[in-house]
């Protein structure tokens, strides 16, 4: 369990940089949602 939830954290962390990266660059977006599943095709969504 340990590895795993160090997994997740990294998983968050580079989630969170993409985010704030994307969120800088483009000033019309204030949010951005990730949809991670199993199943085809996850997706983000911009608001």
């Amino acid at each position: 369990m340990r590895g795993s939830r160090h997994r997740i954290r990294l998983l968050f962390k580079t989630l969170e940089k993409i985010v704030g990266e994307i969120i800088r660059e483009i000033p019309s977006f204030v949010s951005i949602t990730c949809n991670i599943t199993s199943k085809p095709p996850p997706t983000f969504d911009a608001i």
